[in-house]
């Protein structure tokens, strides 16, 4: 009986959320940041394969180094080198949304990134009556 519970628990333990292969056009041309209000966490994905991260925390330091991106096995690998064998970063593709992605890390860790594409405006909060936008007519 030990074995059969032991043979179900690792079976279970196993069963994970299930994982959508990652797609280049989920990627280039992409900017993903963290949904998270400690973390700096940003990726913008150019089409040769690199990557310009920011990475740190929200008030402290934080560092903006050139990675190297690539799919390997469905999941999106960023990496110090191009073939991927540096890896900083392994994220498996829980849920693709209008505008945002739900991912696991290699820790298991979920994580949400919100996307746009490169060069869009990112969102600035409207000004309140009586304010100035900053724009002259």
């Amino acid at each position: 009986m030990p074995l059969v519970w032991l043979m179900l628990t690792c079976s279970c333990a196993m069963v994970g959320t299930p994982s959508i292969a990652w797609r280049e056009d989920d990627i280039v041309g992409r900017e993903f940041d963290i949904a998270d209000e400690r973390s700096a966490e940003s990726y913008t994905f150019s089409p040769d394969g690199l990557v310009l991260a920011t990475l740190g925390e929200v008030g402290g330091a934080v560092a903006d180094p050139i990675r190297y991106w690539k799919i390997i096995n469905g999941r999106l690998v960023i990496a110090e080198d191009r073939e991927g064998k540096q890896e900083v970063r392994r994220l498996t593709l829980i849920e693709r949304r209008a505008s945002e992605v739900v991912v696991r890390t290699k820790w298991g860790r979920r994580l949400i990134f919100r996307i746009r594409t490169f060069g869009e405006p990112t969102h600035m909060p409207e000004s309140s009556p009586g304010q100035s936008s900053g724009r002259s007519s």
